[in-house]
């Protein structure tokens, strides 16, 4: 992908240059590789009269777009190293000054190498405090005044570049699973992963399944395709939720499809015993808080402006017998949301058959006229 370190220096700086407001004066790109080929973190800062805020590389206008900056940093650590062996560095950062000028600075953090190496789930790695973990997470890392649970030059060198293979070959095993839910439905022409390193999403929560993806995925002899969850759920009781559209999708990144799905994903795994619900009452409403929402399409409402519709049946999908069960959410126009609300259950039950007498009852699409 990359040829040269000026295509490498040439991407990562015009990918900070679009993630940036149109005002500033200074900015930093850093990453942590925890292992050799894997990214630990990556965060941006930026200075405007002297104030530091923050940035995401991987957000351009508030749309979550893969700025392949993790890439870039990966494939100059490549062509930095001696010989197989060598770790040039674990640590790198981009400095981008707004005359255009810029500079990059890599160093060795022992400290942090350690750290990366810790299991999880070991009583060390617990009693670490977040103050901690913020540190050591940064370019500039631990300061003098904080104590390590461990001893200068302990670190072993062979667990940078261990692959984990058997985690990794378990991973893969758990995604294609998933992956096979929605292989049932028809072809997955694109997929969104919802990065846990990404700290955008550092507040995101995790899904009971082993990924963290939004699929496109085009059923097959269906006019329409559908935007969904993949991972959402547990292997145990597996269901996934899908907006079923029939506008063609040019950036599946930026879509408002994804957009939705990304908060539907967001909510969900906070609702306790959510499957549960929905067989219980068969149909539920949920309300979403989006900023730059069409106006015909938003309500001034305290618990979220956009409504969306959830359980209704797809025939395509009964009829597929798949081993999942598929979740349709419909996006609402504001009449139809404040009349589910007035009306509760009963509301619901009158929506469904309302939205079954206008046909294609599963269909979202910015052109559907309310029910109503």
């Amino acid at each position: 992908m990359f040829n040269s370190a000026e295509e490498i220096h040439q991407h990562i700086g015009q990918s900070m240059f679009d993630a940036l407001p149109e005002q500033w004066d200074k900015a930093y790109c850093d990453i942590g590789l925890s292992r050799e080929n894997t990214c630990g973190f990556m965060t941006g800062t930026y200075y405007i009269g002297g104030e530091e805020k923050f940035y995401d590389v991987d957000i351009i206008d508030g749309v979550l777009k893969d700025s392949q900056g993790d890439e870039a940093f990966y494939a100059l650590y490549k062509m930095m190293k001696k010989d197989e062996a060598d770790i040039p560095w674990n640590k790198a950062r981009f400095e981008l000054v707004s005359d255009g000028s810029y500079d990059v600075k890599t160093k060795f953090d022992e400290d942090y190498i350690i750290y990366t190496g810790l299991d999880a789930d070991n009583a060390e790695f617990d009693s670490l405090s977040s103050d901690f973990h913020l540190a050591i997470e940064s370019w500039e890392g631990l300061t003098d005044d904080m104590a390590c649970p461990w001893e200068k030059s302990s670190y072993d060198k062979s667990k940078f570049f261990q692959s984990n293979s058997d985690a990794q070959q378990q991973t893969e095993s758990e995604q294609a699973i998933l992956s096979s839910y929605w292989q049932q439905a028809g072809e997955i022409n694109e997929t969104l992963e919802l990065s846990f390193l990404n700290p955008y999403l550092a507040d995101y929560p995790h899904w009971h399944g082993s990924t963290r993806n939004i699929v496109l995925v085009t059923p097959p002899e269906w006019e329409n395709q559908i935007v969904a969850t993949s991972g959402l759920s547990s292997p145990e009781t597996p269901f996934e939720v899908y907006i079923e559209t029939n506008e063609s999708i040019q950036r599946f990144s930026s879509s408002w499809q994804m957009n939705l799905i990304q908060t539907i994903g967001r909510i969900i795994p906070n609702i306790d015993n959510f499957k549960e619900r929905l067989i219980k009452h068969r149909f539920l409403t949920l309300q979403l808080d989006m900023d730059g929402a069409p106006s015909e399409w938003s309500v001034d409402h305290s618990d979220g402006n956009i409504g969306m519709f959830i359980g209704l049946d797809n025939t395509h999908m009964i009829d597929n017998n798949l081993d999942f069960l598929p979740i349709n959410v419909k996006l609402m126009r504001p009449a139809e949301l404040l009349y589910c609300l007035d009306k509760k259950a009963q509301g619901r039950e009158e929506m469904a058959e309302l939205y079954k007498q206008q046909g294609q009852a599963t269909l979202s699409c910015l052109d559907r006229a309310s029910v109503l």
